[in-house]
């Protein structure tokens, strides 16, 4: 997992901002349950993340 490339980078931060728009904006408002959404909302979110690194360094082996 090194020399991660800067499109990588901000790739990942666009899916954190887009998956956690919403439970942001819940978190605002105070909607019941939305600081767990939050939590699983992160953890989703950086799951996919490098879900997505791995599979570009495996394909460009």
């Amino acid at each position: 997992m090194t020399d991660v490339k800067s499109w990588e980078v901000l790739i990942g931060f666009a899916a954190l901002i887009f998956t956690l728009y919403p439970v942001i904006k819940d978190i605002v408002t105070e909607q019941t349950g939305a600081f767990s959404a939050f939590l699983l909302s992160i953890i989703f979110s950086f799951g996919i993340i490098v879900i997505f690194i791995v599979l570009i360094k495996i394909s460009h082996k």
